[in-house]
């Protein structure tokens, strides 16, 4: 949560409670002295500003959003991940497969030393050869193994900041809209449509499931997809196109009423979104664990003197 974004939401809360109250007060007024004019019901509370504020409950429905995790708190969770990357960089040549544009350091030299040369053309022996094939053979493939995983976190944690940025933007709009709709009442314009912007904002980067390669090489390959609706909530796909609604508040009530339906479709596409990003990192551990276990580990040869294979220098 922000200090900032919650006083804006509450202030957007407050205008349209005020208005709220500013209307029903109208109308009580406008039902008395003109009862001719066919105004409609309203009740005697109406013309108390408490009672009118508790009956409509603005400021509780719009409490819980105000509470919403900082997206910039995850800035630090992806800069870190970032940094390992980099720190796992084998070839310069190697990039984040889930943002080719992520740049995250250049390669080690050490590691490029590993992997472009031969470090033991000085030994012999069983020992040598087994240590080739077993490490280092196996090295760069293995180590860039481990930064595609440290690549998928980093999308899942960058779906998590997309998340609560498009929804803090959503619960915004929905205020704003609700607000101009109360002011339209009676009119066409009372009527507006919502672009939510939770899935469409995760759908390339929540799910990049992974698939297997080459023994040798890249062994571990991800594939962003556009749409993702088979890992989400049947009722709220995901999808990069349009996610929209339209909704309607003729008078005052249901002006409200469209409001809070509007955050009840906001909360179902919340929630979706959360359900997808743990179905894709739940199904790549799963992945990893049962079928790509190998790929990540290499046997380290005995270097011991005494034993008999091993022949530096010769």
């Amino acid at each position: 949560m922000t200090v900032a974004f919650a006083d804006d939401l509450t202030l957007l809360a407050t205008k349209i409670e005020d208005t709220v109250v500013w209307m029903a007060r109208e109308r009580w007024q406008a039902q008395h002295n003109n009862p001719a004019m066919g105004i409609g019901y309203a009740p005697d509370f109406y013309m108390v500003p408490d009672l009118v504020r508790k009956h409509f409950g603005i400021q509780d429905a719009f409490q819980p959003w105000s509470l919403l995790p900082d997206p910039a708190a995850f800035q630090p969770v992806t800069d870190s991940l970032s940094r390992a990357m980099g720190m796992l960089r084998v070839d310069a040549q190697f990039s984040n497969p889930v943002d080719p544009s992520d740049q995250f350091g250049l390669a080690r030299q050490e590691f490029q030393a590993l992997v472009n040369t031969d470090p033991i053309n000085s030994w012999s022996g069983a020992t040598a050869d087994n240590f080739r094939t077993q490490f280092l053979d196996h090295f760069k493939a293995n180590t860039e193994n481990e930064t595609v995983i440290i690549a998928v976190l980093k999308a899942a944690a960058e779906a998590q900041r997309a998340v609560w940025a498009n929804a803090r933007n959503d619960v915004t709009s929905i205020g704003q809209k609700t607000l101009a709709a109360l002011h339209n009442g009676g009119c066409d314009q009372s009527a507006w449509v919502m672009a939510f912007s939770v899935l469409a904002g995760i759908a390339s980067i929540a799910a990049v499931p992974l698939t297997g390669g080459a023994s040798l090489g890249l062994a571990l390959t991800v594939t962003a997809i556009g749409a993702v609706g088979s890992m989400a909530t049947n009722a709220i796909p995901l999808a990069s196109g349009n996610d929209s609604m339209s909704y309607k508040g003729s008078s005052m009530e249901g002006a409200i009423a469209a409001m809070k339906s509007a955050m009840a479709g906001l909360q179902q596409r919340v929630e979706a979104a959360q359900v997808a990003i743990e179905l894709s990192l739940t199904g790549n551990l799963v992945f990893v664990e049962s079928e790509m276990r190998s790929l990540f580990q290499m046997t380290k040869p005995t270097l011991g003197r005494d034993d008999p294979g091993f022949t530096p220098g010769r």
